[in-house]
């Protein structure tokens, strides 16, 4: 640590050193070759510094700030290159932030509190994947194929990159004023290789641009092609500058496989610029998803999304987490893209709105609401309602793990029907006291009071009406639609939808357990399905001339849940010892949070 101390004072102090030099000194020689040898002993001290380095880690940032970043804006300082960024006007700190780090002198107050709140989601959301993937590689490197590793390693750093200049923004930005550029513009979503290079890592992007790019293209002789010859002489140079940082990270002689690479995709890049000119927009290729047609073309362009949102919840390693990844992944956002795939009864997609906005109306069961609609009454009841969810829900679960061998096995799973119930508004709850602050949108309730239900019918449509609303818009709705007879429809969802139900709640229990299916979920809900069927008909055949008193219906609706519940709901999770395993996870949430046994 103490050796790791020095070389750091040593590394500040040298750029601090060598950028005063270039202040005083080489700023009072006219711009041109004499500035730029006055400033060679500084370009040589920054190439080798990372040498000094004693990480990897260190090693690749030290380079890219000091070695690419600073040297060549060095190089535009000495040649006044495309409006350098030193002004005489200038103080030292000034110039030394501008000439060493990729600034933009712009206020803070630009940035809208929306902006601010979109960037710190959007950065959280990049750490959670950044080390999610390298967990994975970490621990199932010796399972996995070598491209697969190899395509999570070009993940992992395109997030890192990320992360590290938006660590550094939110150090200097508050201290300065100044913001740092963004390091890139969703890549991801770039719609030819140009458009890649344009949205990619866009400090150096812009070095390469000031550098190469532009002097090249003012001197070439020819002005339709010099564009063309800038954009290959800048992948050049990238690559060997790629090649260099490699070397000085692995302590090795060059293998030329960057300089390869980057010439590859410049002479690609040219290729395709060529070809667009050739085309002079007569013909584009379509976008992806967004722009492909809705309909079996863009459901198969989101299969892959669907199968990695469904294994997603496989790599939790806690059975809590297993079932809050499947519903919100593997339900909620699954079938939302099928409803984006074919515009199923209004899908949540919109073209006029953000990624950001895309991204919490498909993986949240949000409605796009004002946090301004509910009133301060409303708010407090509420926050009562939540508080009294988690009194009865602790209470119970405290039961069952201090009573469970002396209570009868029906009353232990009719506690367990009650504390999932509870759970799952708790959960929604606490998400929803999360994300509505900080963008204005409301989460769906989870329920309406089931336990006030006065028949199955009506207890379904109160009880998780996250997962209800899913099923009407993906499965009730496009079969009411096209089955033939309209009076039958209603009734053939409703058994569609339940069945649909019972397999998906099946793979939760898989899922969590790791364990092959038993079918007990599925027949839950497929004895539910028929039920409700049932309920309908005699309804319809009764015509509203008599009706149960809502109390006695309640009691029925009740009866009928926990008997059902009891034999074919709660046995997957005794039976595979979920339950268990959640107790023992409640425990140490409790020991974790200081609670007493």
């Amino acid at each position: 640590m103490n050796a790791m101390f020095k070389n750091f004072i040593i590394y500040i102090s040298t750029i601090y050193a060598s950028l005063t030099y270039c202040y005083y000194i080489s700023s009072k020689i006219p711009k041109g070759k004499y500035r730029f040898i006055s400033l060679v002993p500084v370009i040589i001290i920054f190439t080798l510094l990372p040498l000094r380095c004693t990480t990897v880690f260190t090693t690749a940032v030290s380079f890219c700030f000091t070695t690419w970043l600073t040297n060549f804006k060095l190089i535009r300082f000495a040649f006044d290159l495309d409006h350098s960024p030193y002004n005489p006007s200038d103080s030292l700190f000034k110039f030394i932030l501008l000439t060493s780090l990729p600034i933009k002198s712009k206020s803070n107050h630009a940035n809208s509190i929306k902006t601010r709140i979109e960037f710190t989601l959007g950065l959280g959301f990049k750490i959670v994947v950044f080390a999610t993937l390298l967990n994975i590689v970490v621990r199932y490197k010796p399972y996995l194929h070598k491209k697969v590793i190899s395509t999570a390693y070009g993940w992992i750093l395109m997030f890192m990159i990320d992360i590290v200049v938006a660590l550094v923004n939110a150090v200097i930005s508050p201290l300065t004023g100044l913001q740092l550029e963004p390091s890139s513009n969703h890549p991801y979503l770039a719609t030819s290789l140009q458009n890649f290079w344009g949205r990619w890592n866009l400090m150096i992007t812009n070095s390469l641009r000031h550098t190469v790019y532009k002097p090249i293209i003012n001197v070439f002789p020819n002005r339709k092609w010099a564009p063309l010859v800038g954009i290959l002489a800048s992948f050049l140079v990238s690559g060997l500058m790629h090649e260099m940082l490699v070397c000085q990270m692995s302590r090795m002689a060059p293998m030329w496989y960057m300089t390869l690479f980057f010439m590859v995709h410049g002479v690609s890049v040219v290729v395709e610029m060529i070809i667009k000119r050739a085309l002079d927009g007569r013909w584009r290729l379509p976008e992806l998803v967004g722009t492909i047609p809705k309909g079996k073309y863009r459901f198969i362009s989101l299969v892959p999304v669907i199968i990695i949102f469904t294994l997603l919840p496989l790599s939790c390693t806690t059975v809590f987490t297993t079932a809050v990844s499947f519903c919100f992944t593997t339900w909620l956002t699954n079938f939302k893209l099928i409803r984006f795939a074919f515009d199923l009864d209004h899908s949540p997609y919109n073209p006029s709105d953000s990624l950001f906005k895309f991204i919490l109306l498909t993986s949240l069961p949000i409605k796009s609401k004002s946090n301004h609609a509910n009133s301060i009454k409303t708010r407090i009841e509420f926050t009562l309602g939540l508080g009294f969810k988690i009194v009865v829900f602790a209470t119970l679960l405290n039961i069952v793990v201090r009573y469970k061998p002396y209570l009868h096995k029906k009353v232990i799973s009719t506690a367990y029907g009650w504390i999932l119930m509870f759970m799952i508004d708790i959960v929604v709850a606490l998400v929803n006291a999360v994300i509505s602050p900080l963008t204005g949108l409301q989460l769906e309730p989870s329920s309406n009071h089931p336990y006030l239900a006065t028949s199955l019918q009506n207890f379904w449509g109160r009880w998780n009406l996250m997962i209800t609303n899913s099923l009407r818009h993906t499965v009730y709705k496009p079969i009411i639609n096209v089955f033939p007879n309209r009076k039958w429809a209603p009734l053939v969802g409703i058994l569609a939808s339940f069945l649909v139900s019972g397999l998906m709640h099946e793979m939760l229990v898989c899922q969590m357990s790791r364990m092959a299916p038993m079918w007990y979920m599925t027949l839950f809900f497929m004895v539910h399905g028929v039920s409700v069927v049932v309920e309908m008909i005699i309804k319809r055949a009764l015509d509203g001339r008599w009706r149960l008193p809502e109390l006695v219906g309640t009691v029925l609706t009740m009866g009928f849940l926990t008997v059902t519940g009891v034999t074919l709901f709660i046995p997957p999770f005794t039976r595979s010892h979920l339950d268990m395993k959640m107790l023992r996870e409640y425990t140490w949430m409790a020991k974790c949070f200081g609670a007493k046994d």
